[in-house]
């Protein structure tokens, strides 16, 4: 999401100075490259809350 928000105030910068012409694509490249972004950054959320939660010692944890 980090890369996201980069992007995003550059490509802002960018429209905010006219470059180049404010075109309609730029604005959907960067909405398109947040979906994108987003989306990663979700699916590896959603992978990591299904990992086991291991101890200290390295045992599995019991969610009881």
């Amino acid at each position: 999401m980090f890369a996201s928000g980069i992007v995003a105030l550059i490509v802002g910068f960018l429209i905010l100075f006219g470059w180049p012409d404010t075109a309609n694509w730029l604005l959907g490249l960067e909405l398109g490259f947040n979906f994108l972004t987003t989306g990663v950054a979700l699916i590896l959320l959603g992978r990591a809350l299904q990992d086991p939660v291991l101890s200290a010692s390295g045992t599995m944890m019991s969610s009881k």
